[in-house]
């Protein structure tokens, strides 16, 4: 769970928690001991673990420290990798893992399913022990360590068309695409992400614009974040009503815009981006959410990127639209044509 709309300063917000992390296990001696007792089978960045479930092929990520709930705990995510890339997510396909690690190295963790783990490590290989559960028998469970999930968008690609959308669009073959009717979500099924909340794309379809009128009186139209007092100008903000025309926050700025394949694009970030675990547990603020809004007549198409791209750090003055990069979001952006 995330708020909407963000800006470029919160982009520092990963080593404060790293270093929030850092401080808690230095005053916290139980899990200082319990990780370094457990240093050669806990990498720094993690565990990203793969292994079989209840005869399903699962990804898992564990952490220590920060957001965990207690200070010796541990935080982490799985999902189904099939079932949670064939369709919308839905609890029966993801499950949160919060838990313990203890000074002998044994891992006890409680599901967001209602399932109780108990794992031990084996040297070099990773975790196994067994999941219980209440409305079904044990299950063993044996994870072995992989390496971390690639969401760089390295691979094939496909285009997504659908005759509800008036663009179509290519996005990594291996990131999940889920349809529900005006909304798309694109998400890299990454444990490791989606532990903290992820880091999704998303697509809202619309038409018309909201009339709306400033504290000073000005008269305008919304379409959703972006706004327009008129002179072919938009701003991007959800308090831009209460701006003067001559002043600008970090809640209210200057959207870019271009002329693109027929469409006009609008670019921005304002206000803030707070993070959440799955379950609603609040982390910290997140490194900022690029939008665009692709128009077309009286239909619109917004966007917003939680994988927001390096050039968020370039945004706040006016000039065309900022579409070079080559992560996945710029690379999105570019390749977007009118159906």
């Amino acid at each position: 769970m995330m708020t909407r709309h963000t800006h470029a300063g919160y982009r520092t917000v990963w080593p404060t928690l790293a270093l929030l992390a850092l401080s808690t296990m230095l005053l916290l001696p139980g899990l200082a001991e319990a990780q370094s007792k457990c240093a050669e089978n806990w990498p720094r960045a993690g565990l990203n673990l793969a292994g079989r479930l209840d005869d399903g092929e699962i990804r898992a990520y564990l952490d220590l420290g920060h957001p965990a709930p207690s200070h010796d705990g541990i935080y982490g995510f799985f999902i189904y990798p099939n079932r949670w890339h064939a369709g919308r997510r839905n609890a029966t396909d993801e499950f949160s893992l919060d838990g313990t690690l203890t000074t002998d190295c044994q891992v006890r963790l409680n599901d967001s399913g209602g399932g109780v783990w108990r794992l031990r490590f084996i040297a070099g290989q990773g975790l196994v022990g067994t999941r219980e559960h209440p409305a079904r028998p044990p299950a063993t469970v044996s994870l072995r360590i992989v390496p971390p999930m690639d969401c760089s968008g390295r691979g094939a690609w496909r285009t997504f068309a659908s005759a509800r959308w008036p663009i179509t669009f290519d996005y990594p073959a291996s990131w999940r695409l889920a349809e529900n009717g005006i909304e798309l979500v694109l998400e890299c099924p990454d444990p490791a992400s989606l532990a903290l909340g992820g880091t999704p794309i998303l697509f809202r379809l619309g038409r018309g614009r909201q009339n709306v009128v400033a504290d000073d009186g000005r008269r305008g139209t919304r379409i959703e974040a972006f706004i327009t007092f008129g002179n072919d100008r938009w701003l991007i903000g959800e308090s831009c009503e209460g701006v003067s025309p001559d002043d600008r926050s970090v809640f209210c700025t200057v959207a870019r815009q271009s002329k693109w394949r027929g469409m006009t694009v609008l670019q921005g970030a304002a206000g803030e981006h707070r993070r959440y675990r799955p379950g609603g547990v609040y982390i910290g603020q997140g490194g900022g959410i690029m939008s665009y809004a692709f128009l077309t007549g009286d239909t619109w198409v917004l966007i917003d990127s939680h994988d927001a791209p390096a050039s968020i750090d370039d945004l706040g003055a006016a000039g065309p639209v900022l579409f070079e990069g080559t992560g996945v979001t710029e690379r999105l952006v570019r390749s977007i044509k009118l159906r």
